[in-house]
């Protein structure tokens, strides 16, 4: 394992770096995603069984000027309830696709620095042709905010700032812009520019659970709707609901917290898979988990702070 140093200048944080090799005219990293336990997509039990592993290729931004793969090991979950087998979602890769998120932003950054498609293929080594599909998808020089506005950040390659955000139309899924810096002053300084006739032509403003960005489109897009995207709602709630789960096991006598055995599976899976015999464990489990004004405390999010969120 490299130490946290190497991975913090690879900015690969999120990922478990396990070897680098430098070669003359490129960059190969060998990584993996954490194990951990997952929630099946098809029944929504927690599962933590390894079904197998996979390794992809992965084109990445960069490094070191040369062009980078970095060789991502995936985990392959097997749900017990179920059966079905998955990968669960991350933040590096979006599903089925063999490129960063950061290096199809860096691209998009590139093209709106005027840099031809052919001089970026060659600087990371990819077909020009891949870049040349993407154009119909960008609308970096759009003059008007979409309907729905999406905002995405993510960790790039801009040197200065460790995140960058992409605005998205989140009906046409077309790159409005690339920002290279989240943080709040810099968004107002760029939405500010905006009429307001434009800001008001935004009904939806999409984000993560980020207090920054609700700030912003509660200044600048009145009109909105502010909407929390489901992945990270759906992972805050969970981590919510395991800290209070842990919090009150922990109070338990001895005898009940092995009576309440796997307490977290069992919170987790839909009633229409869970066995008769466990209904009373569940409607116990609910009694002493599911508060949610607890929630609310760990979280710092409810029904009235989101909104529409």
């Amino acid at each position: 394992m490299l130490s946290n140093c190497i991975k913090n200048l690879l900015n690969l944080k999120e990922l478990n770096v396990k070897s680098v090799k430098n070669f003359k005219n490129s960059v190969q990293i060998y990584a993996e995603l954490p194990i951990s336990e997952q929630i099946c997509p098809c029944c929504g039990t927690t599962t933590s069984k390894i079904h197998d592993h996979y390794t992809q290729a992965i084109r990445d931004i960069p490094a070191q000027f040369k062009p980078t793969t970095i060789f991502l090991k995936k985990t392959r979950y097997e749900c017990k309830n179920c059966g079905k087998s998955f990968y669960p979602q991350n933040d590096f890769v979006a599903k089925y696709k063999r490129k960063s998120k950061r290096l199809v932003y860096y691209i998009v950054e590139q093209l709106k620095n005027n840099i031809s498609a052919s001089t970026i293929a060659k600087n990371i080594n990819i077909d020009a042709g891949f870049i040349s599909k993407m154009l119909p998808y960008l609308s970096i020089t759009n003059s008007t905010l979409p309907r729905v506005l999406c905002i995405d950040e993510f960790k790039g390659n801009s040197g200065k700032y460790k995140y960058q955000v992409a605005l998205l139309d989140g009906e046409t899924h077309k790159v409005i812009d690339v920002l290279e810096c989240r943080h709040k002053h810099f968004l107002c300084d760029y939405f500010k520019k905006f009429p307001k006739e434009q800001l008001d032509n935004v009904k939806y403003l999409v984000t993560d659970l980020w207090e920054s960005y609700k700030d912003i489109g509660m200044t600048y897009f009145r009109k909105a709707k502010i909407v929390a995207d489901h992945f990270h709602w759906a992972r805050y709630a969970c981590n919510a609901l395991d800290k209070i789960r842990i919090e009150v096991q922990s109070n338990l006598p001895k005898s009940e917290r092995k009576y309440f055995k796997h307490p977290r599976h069992l919170l987790l899976s839909r009633r229409c898979k869970i066995k008769e015999n466990r209904y009373d464990k569940l409607e116990i489990l609910n009694l002493l988990f599911l508060n949610w004004s607890n929630v609310q405390k760990h979280t710092k999010i409810g029904l009235m702070k989101l909104r529409t969120l």
